[in-house]
């Protein structure tokens, strides 16, 4: 009865929430209670999900893997990929001449496997093609490797629409991954902590609140290879390439993306910046460093107008496109703040 009780209070703080749009829910504070369009949903579905993006070498596709093993001939070479470090020499062999046409021929029938941990058997190029295509637009991120759920895991569900808990218990990534992939507008999912991960290097932490899980997660991506950033380019040969405008911006719980979306940011590589719209420009100034094994990106302007931008922000990942970013007050224990800078 308790938990039933804790539930409908869950709902309740949340019924605010309930008109909002995805973009709006993309970085809110995390609450008790979770959606589909929770960040913190999106964040669990990169570390469970089926990874994609690590074979593209193989596959040229983040759509999709596929199943080891795989043959296929490049560049005079045959070679069969049995192993992740067998994509190393896959690479070399792609990268080893600029003359090369650098085209893979597989050996049909081969097996894909997408996010969701479906199986499809290929037979022939022209259906892989068809894949290829019907799989649309890359998302910008990817995978999350680095860090792994220790099951079972247990949720706590309800449904708006017929007023119906229930209790989900996950046994694997499979099922954490399409329970999500599930979820409909009218549902509502909390976890029942404590919930325990292990990292890269064998580390196991416990997590008690959905920030604490955030966190961990978000702490973690640097870690991965490689979606902790660009493929070994540096953030500052990223920032100073083009102009930037805001994408996201929430303050505590509060979406302010509309105060700074209509500012075109550009960041020299002598570490000053112009923040520009219409007829004014505001100067400033950035900077990059290390902080406790983390990369912080600051921010300053002249005068008030972005003083809410001024911050040491965490980097938590960024593309040649997106970055983000994130900052807690008062040391670590106050409101979180979410940054995130598209490129024009």
């Amino acid at each position: 009865m308790k938990n039933f009780i804790l539930l409908v209070t869950t709902i309740l703080l949340l019924a605010t929430y309930a008109c909002q749009d995805e973009s709006e829910t993309q970085y809110q504070s995390p609450l008790v209670g979770l959606t589909k369009t929770s960040s913190l949903t999106s964040l669990v579905s990169r570390v469970t999900q089926q990874p994609t993006f690590y074979d593209n070498c193989l596959d040229g596709s983040s759509c999709f893997c596929m199943v080891l093993p795989v043959t296929a001939v490049a560049n005079g070479h045959q070679f069969t990929v049995q192993t992740y470090d067998d994509y190393y020499n896959v690479k070399e062999i792609l990268e080893e001449s600029s003359t090369d046409d650098d085209i893979l021929h597989y050996t049909f029938p081969l097996t894909i496997k997408y996010k969701n941990y479906q199986e499809v058997i290929v037979n022939s190029q022209t259906e892989l093609d068809n894949l290829k295509a019907n799989c649309g637009a890359d998302s910008t991120f990817h995978e999350i490797e680095c860090i792994d759920f220790v099951y079972p895991i247990s949720v706590n569900t309800y449904n708006t629409a017929t007023q119906i808990p229930s209790t989900v218990s996950i046994a694997n990534n499979s099922q954490w991954y399409n329970y999500i992939e599930s979820l409909g507008d009218n549902q509502i999912y909390s976890l029942v902590f404590p919930v325990t991960m292990i990292k890269s290097n064998g580390q196991s932490v416990t997590f008690n609140t959905n920030t604490e899980l955030q966190f961990g997660i978000e702490n973690s991506i640097n870690e991965c290879v490689p979606t902790g950033g660009t493929g070994g380019t540096e953030l500052s040969t990223v920032i100073t390439s083009g102009s930037w405008h805001v994408s996201s911006f929430i303050d505590g719980t509060e979406n302010h993306t509309s105060d700074f979306n209509s500012y075109n940011f550009t960041f020299s590589g002598n570490g000053t910046s112009v923040a520009a719209t219409n007829s004014i420009s505001i100067n400033g100034s950035w900077s990059i460093h290390t902080d406790d094994g983390h990369k912080e990106f600051v921010l300053n302007f002249d005068g008030n107008t972005l003083d809410k931008l001024e911050d040491d922000w965490r980097v938590i990942e960024f593309t040649a496109s997106l970055i983000r970013l994130r900052h807690q007050d008062g040391g670590g224990s106050g409101d979180i703040h979410y940054l995130d800078f598209t490129k024009n």
